[in-house]
């Protein structure tokens, strides 16, 4: 009769139908006296009778199987790619349209046609126009983020 040790070792064997008559009546007369290893075949048995349930499919079809699963995650990435355009494009449409109702309401700064044009003021870091400089200390009321930007370079603070 075999032991734990043994029977673990042939256990492939025995599921497989390939041990000879006597290995087999051998492991079954274990199985009956020995609860934990009853069960431990009892539970591979369970997983063997899952994995006949799957199909088997040729390489060919694993390949088209896969394809088709690329292809869909393509698309879905595709779609998300085209709905950030669309978004990023409607914030920019918004966008203009406020600044040209901001204009028409006549919110902006007016530059005097007949004015001399002005030379740029060379700075260390950059060049920065003399209307972008009167515009910035014009509009020192004014709490943007483009105006408060405009402003530091104005003042050399950056």
């Amino acid at each position: 009769m075999m032991d734990c040790k043994q029977i673990e070792t042939v256990l492939a064997d025995y599921l497989g139908g390939e041990l000879s008559d006597q290995s087999r009546r051998d492991v079954e007369a274990h199985l009956l006296s020995c609860d934990r290893c009853a069960r431990e075949i009892d539970g591979l048995q369970h997983t063997l009778q899952t994995l006949e349930q799957f199909d088997t499919v040729t390489p060919a079809e694993a390949r088209r199987r896969t394809s088709d699963l690329y292809v869909a995650q393509r698309v879905a990435y595709s779609k998300r790619i085209v709905f950030a355009l669309l978004r990023t494009a409607a914030v920019l449409l918004v966008g203009v349209f406020l600044g040209r109702m901001s204009l028409s309401r006549g919110d902006h700064a007016t530059v005097d046609p007949t004015a001399p044009k002005p030379i740029a003021v060379q700075t260390d870091r950059a060049s920065i126009h003399p209307a972008w400089v009167a515009l910035a200390r014009k509009q020192r009321h004014n709490a943007s983020g483009l105006t408060n930007a405009l402003r530091t370079l104005a003042e050399g603070h950056y």
